[in-house]
């Protein structure tokens, strides 16, 4: 029963390519303003990125497969907003422009983030299929609009990305909506 178990598990596609993955956790000071936060993390990339058999490097404030993280809730522009004790929940995850290649997790439709998905610009976000199904289930959510958090701005959305274990393989797959990290105030990558 244990093998039979080990072998279903290994068998569940987590939504990224785990191999040849290497990971750090790197705590940025909450003191620190968040152009310092990344401007260090663009400093860094760029150090790793000149060394033998790095490929690609991407940040993310919550790895796959780590837990939950950080949570949101949100509601559709454009449709009836239901009291803020029922909105729909829906991880957050901060990310670097390359984060999704380095993953190798699928763009779906849309585009990734760049380089000018600074803090000054729009707000924009990447939302996974788990969150496109639900709430577009017979149309493409690009350019569809959510509140996302709670002063009540609003984000677009450019990118609809496969869908990715948040917490066990034998879970399911969380509504998640990814923003560009200067657009955010994650002080852990």
């Amino acid at each position: 029963l244990l093998m039979r178990s080990f072998v279903r598990l290994r068998a569940v596609d987590p939504g990224f390519q785990p191999s040849n993955l290497l990971t750090l956790r790197l705590p940025l000071s909450p003191n620190v303003s968040i152009q310092r936060r990344v401007a260090l993390l663009e400093q860094l990339s760029r150090r790793l990125a000149v060394l033998p058999g790095v490929r690609s490097i991407g940040a993310v404030n919550t790895l796959p497969l780590t837990g939950f993280g950080a949570g949101t809730t949100f509601a559709v522009e454009g449709r009836p907003a239901p009291p803020p004790e029922q909105r729909p929940i829906g991880l957050v995850r901060g990310v670097t422009p390359d984060y999704f290649r380095t993953m190798a997790i699928p763009l779906v439709s849309g585009r990734f983030f760049t380089e000018s998905d600074t803090a000054q610009a729009p707000l924009r976000i990447i939302v996974n299929q788990a969150l496109a199904r639900r709430f577009w289930p017979e149309a493409k959510p690009l350019g569809g609009r959510l509140m996302v958090d709670p002063e009540g701005r609003i984000a677009e959305i450019v990118g609809v990305v496969g869908d990715v274990k948040p917490e066990r393989l034998d879970g399911d797959d969380w509504p998640t909506i990814y923003r560009p990290y200067p657009q955010t105030n994650f002080n852990i990558m």
